[in-house]
């Protein structure tokens, strides 16, 4: 797959590649198609153009997208605020529709190559990334569907029977993660920037955290996993404040190898 690239651009750009929402919708006309996450997007775009960004352009993930002639620069990011569906399967509870595009199987195969797993339900980590975490035992989460997209259980997918055992986690105990990964696309190509969690409101308040707190985060190569230990607001709020209150432990924080992306 071919992309046009620009030179001399003056300043990094970012794009939004978008999911839809729905994919019932999908054989609407264009200019109904509901897009996923916009929230989060907003939030990962302020702290972009405090670093010199400017938004380009948002990238519409259907089934006839075409993006072959989209004038990319080795600068430029492709953002993502949606948990990646590198897994998803329509027998999944709340899974995302993949389109199988040629430019959405770039953005995949940039995150598979740390993560081995990506669904509503699990989230596992490449092989050779266990040893950089700081808990090898969350290097394989599942998530609880309903309920907060809490952990479920945890355990470290390469230890074996002796170390690799699931730990089950009890109901009052709301831990949940957040991920921030950034590679290249391909090779003289732009990066993929992708904020997430595993459900819809753990991603907008991640990436409201990530403004606020952690804008550091989206300058850094490789793949960033916090561990979040929340509770339930008492009361619907208002804003995204309540993020400030989560307890954040980072078990790895970027800079982890990965094979170099292959040239399109």
């Amino acid at each position: 797959m071919k992309h046009a690239t620009t030179k001399g651009v003056s300043e990094p750009r970012f794009w939004r590649f978008a999911y839809l929402l729905n994919q019932r919708l999908r054989r609407a006309p264009v200019e109904r198609f509901p897009l996923r996450d916009g929230g989060a997007f907003a939030e990962i775009s302020a702290a972009l153009y405090e670093q010199g960004y400017r938004f380009a352009d948002t990238l519409i993930n259907h089934t006839e997208s075409d993006f072959s002639s989209v004038p990319f620069h080795r600068r430029d990011l492709v953002v993502v605020t949606t948990r990646i569906p590198l897994d998803d399967d329509r027998s999944d509870k709340k899974y995302i529709e993949r389109t199988r595009t040629p430019f959405e199987r770039l953005v995949h195969d940039a995150a598979r190559r740390h993560l081995a797993v990506c669904r509503r339900p699990r989230i596992t980590l490449q092989a050779e990334i266990l040893p950089h975490l700081k808990l090898r035992d969350r290097g394989e989460i599942d998530f609880f569907v309903y309920g907060c997209g809490r952990y479920r259980r945890h355990r470290d997918p390469a230890g074996g029977h002796l170390h690799g055992q699931w730990k089950e986690r009890g109901p009052k105990e709301f831990l949940t993660a957040g991920y921030v990964l950034r590679t290249p696309l391909w090779e003289d190509g732009p990066d993929l920037l992708a904020v997430f969690g595993v459900d819809g409101v753990r991603t907008h308040a991640w990436c409201y955290l990530v403004r606020k707190a952690f804008p550091q985060l989206l300058s850094k190569r490789g793949l960033t996993v916090a561990e979040i230990l929340f509770v339930p607001p008492s009361k619907k709020p208002s804003t995204l404040e309540f993020a400030h209150e989560w307890k954040v432990d980072f078990l790895l924080e970027g800079a982890v190898p990965a094979p170099r992306p292959v040239a399109v």
